[in-house]
């Protein structure tokens, strides 16, 4: 019972921590979405980072 009672808690703590990383990182995606370019041409491609 104490064995199942860790778990649980153990899983919850999982799951905020999960959720607080995927927070982070959609901030971080929408930052570098914002900086980076990606062109696809008939023949070429590019990929262009502004700092």
């Amino acid at each position: 019972m104490v064995v199942g009672a860790m778990g649980i808690v153990g899983g919850i703590m999982a799951l905020g921590g999960g959720i607080t990383m995927w927070a982070i990182g959609n901030n971080r995606v929408r930052k570098y979405t914002d900086r980076m370019s990606f062109d696809m041409g008939s023949r070429s491609a590019k990929l262009a980072f502004r700092f």
